[in-house]
């Protein structure tokens, strides 16, 4: 909305709103499973004010105000989160295969962050001949800003080749030929 006040006054008024559910923000397929993908859930919205006035005396003001609220949430897809992840307690560990695949809880979920934000703007603006001078003051504050990211909360495990001779040390019998990413995950050594 832009209403003019006068020849030399106008406000501008601003909203915006963003919604979104993008269940691919991790990327799955292929070789990654998508338990192991994350779902971005994101919030974003705002709404402002502007006040342009002519000023005697060849100046211009510009006031603005703008009130936002932002909320952004990197949830797991790991299926025994039982639906959408609400507690540190759901979702099991990452497994990897290394080279071949990839499943479970992701390691960096979840990751929730909420912000509120006001800010308050005031230009003047002076125009003599051929110079223009220019100043202001800007305040912004910032509340509600809280992130939690349990990092590697399920735990992870990670499967990848070892050399054959690692084997005897593991109380198995050795060999001369590597043991594979699968091999090491039948015999339980991640």
């Amino acid at each position: 909305i832009d209403p003019q006040w006068s020849a030399r006054s106008s406000l501008t008024l601003r909203r915006s709103l963003l919604d979104l559910r993008d269940e691919n923000a991790d990327a799955f397929g292929g070789i990654v499973a998508r338990s192991a993908a994350t779902a971005l859930e994101r919030t974003d919205w705002f709404v402002s004010a502007a006040q342009t006035d002519v000023l005697p005396s060849r100046c211009l003001n510009e006031a603005r105000v703008q009130y936002a609220q932002f909320r952004s949430d990197s949830l797991a897809l790991d299926p025994t989160c039982d639906g959408v992840w609400d507690g540190n307690n759901e979702g099991g560990p990452s497994v990897i295969l290394t080279g071949v695949a990839t499943a479970g809880r992701s390691v960096a979920t979840p990751l929730v962050r909420p912000e509120r934000r006001w800010r308050l703007a005031d230009t003047i603006s002076f125009f003599g001949g051929d110079h223009l001078i220019k100043g202001g003051a800007e305040y912004e504050m910032t509340r509600g800003v809280a992130s939690k990211l349990p990092y590697y909360f399920g735990g992870q495990f990670v499967f990848a080749p070892l050399p054959g001779p690692v084997l005897g040390l593991l109380g198995l019998p050795p060999r001369q030929a590597p043991i594979s990413a699968v091999e090491a995950l039948q015999l339980g050594l991640p």
